[in-house]
């Protein structure tokens, strides 16, 4: 096994700059559905959480942008659901359980 990211094989150096791509593109497409929403928005985040160093400065912006994209789009689907399917309970008050 390799011990990090330096004595990493020169094709996962690839695969890895190649996920911030993927999941960019991914996310600025809403039709692909929930599911791929869901895939490329865990990706990000670990990405974010793991190998922020790799991002160049000059990408910060855009990845900015990018989440803010996906935050409007998770805010309309969510008041399509709501809107085809409200809710059937009250909702349980803070503090409750």
């Amino acid at each position: 096994m390799y011990g990090g990211i330096s004595d990493s094989p020169p094709c996962f150096h690839a695969l890895q700059e190649e996920a911030w791509v993927v999941a960019d593109q991914m996310i600025r497409r809403p039709d692909l559905g929930i599911h791929a929403l869901y895939f490329a928005a865990h990706t990000l985040h670990t990405k974010i959480m793991r190998d922020f160093a790799q991002l160049p400065v000059s990408s910060h912006n855009s990845l900015e942008v990018c989440l803010c994209w996906f935050c409007v789009c998770l805010a309309v689907l969510n008041v399509i659901v709501v809107a085809i399917y409200p809710p059937t309970a009250p909702p349980i008050p803070r503090g409750a359980g």
